[in-house]
């Protein structure tokens, strides 16, 4: 298979030759452990030309905060701290399923305006040949579309109890266990599939595709001419953490 980036993913505008990649931090959930690898985080920012966050790094499903207005406060919050702190550093974030909201999407587009080393997108980036997407999802998801409608301002009684029974499958390690019924190879045929989905959009070969969604890490899988990677998660429970990019070439400046 022969893929490519799409017509209306960001590219890098500088030039950058190393970077990292962590998805599915799950921020603001009671079983996010999150807060063990802003280490790592601050590591890769000062190390590398460029950190991507490649979906679910907020959860808007299962946040702890108040409303959604709150949790999208805290999220801008926590995304610009790592702006400021490491300036020299290009950050993108990628949207996933748990923080694919029009309003949170509305203020990155402001946060991007205030902050210039911050690109955003709904669907997918593509840096080089690298491309990083949340998992199989949509591409075709541009600035100008709506994302998510409407979530609850609050959790839900409902909610909270189906969060209650996350938790204790969390503490069982049961999710380790689910996940695997993803294998490696129905995943990236999934991801593979969400590419093939949209050759209209054709630009350029990518060579590398990295993406997160199912929370089962690995790294150098090949398939279909591509090489896949999955930077896991920050649930508790599961495995994951941050993973070097090496681009084949540096991407040059415009």
């Amino acid at each position: 298979m022969t893929s490519s980036c799409a017509q209306n993913l960001d590219l890098a505008t500088d030039e950058l030759r190393s970077g990292f990649v962590l998805s599915d931090l799950h921020l603001f959930t009671r079983r996010s452990m999150a807060a063990g690898w802003e280490g790592d985080i601050a590591r890769a920012a000062s190390a590398g030309d460029f950190l991507v966050f490649n979906g679910d790094i907020v959860d808007f499903r299962w946040s702890t905060l108040p409303s959604v207005g709150d949790t999208i406060d805290a999220a801008v919050r926590w995304l610009d701290h790592w702006l400021v702190a490491y300036p020299r550093c290009r950050f993108y974030y990628v949207m996933g399923n748990h923080d694919g909201l029009a309003e949170f999407g509305q203020r990155l587009e402001l946060l991007s305006r205030l902050r210039p080393n911050l690109v955003w997108h709904p669907s997918a980036v593509c840096i080089g040949s690298a491309l990083f997407l949340h998992g199989d999802l949509p591409l075709r998801l541009g600035r100008g579309r709506s994302l998510r409608g409407p979530l609850p301002e609050v959790l839900g009684q409902h909610g909270r109890l189906a969060d209650d029974c996350y938790q204790l499958a969390t503490a069982a390690r049961l999710p380790r266990a689910a996940v695997r019924i993803h294998a490696r190879r129905r995943t990236v045929a999934k991801v593979e599939r969400a590419l093939q989905a949209d050759p209209p959009y054709a630009l350029g070969p990518v060579t590398d595709v990295y993406f997160g969604h199912t929370h089962l890490p690995f790294a150098r899988h090949r398939h279909g001419g591509l090489t896949f990677h999955n930077s896991g998660s920050a649930i508790r429970g599961m495995d994951g953490g941050l993973l070097p990019v090496d681009l084949r070439e540096p991407v040059p400046s415009r």
